[in-house]
């Protein structure tokens, strides 16, 4: 049985390895943002036949999914609650089905 030292103790540890990966992820996270945005401005990079580097326009598709993936997670961090929302509906659904 552990005690409630060692119980803290291992929590501390958790916390401050979470912190660090947080820390981690949010710099890796900014660099791609970075990128991404430079993609978006100047075009993904491409080389011809003779190895020399150009900039070609992001195709309409990758630009729809950028857009999706980028909005959907906008929206979910201005307003979390939105899923417990939709849950909450289909669950409403789901009753006035059974119901029926």
């Amino acid at each position: 049985m552990e005690s409630q030292s060692g119980i803290d103790t291992l929590n501390r540890v958790r916390g401050h390895l979470n912190h660090y990966l947080d820390s981690a992820l949010t710099c890796i996270i900014d660099r791609c943002i970075s990128h991404l945005d430079d993609r978006l401005q100047h075009g993904d990079i491409r080389y011809d036949k003779n190895g020399n580097s150009f900039r070609h326009a992001i195709s309409a598709i990758s630009l729809s999914k950028i857009f999706s993936a980028i909005f959907d997670r906008r929206q979910l961090l201005r307003n979390p609650t939105t899923i417990q929302s939709e849950q909450g509906s289909l669950d409403q659904l789901a009753e006035n089905l059974q119901a029926v």
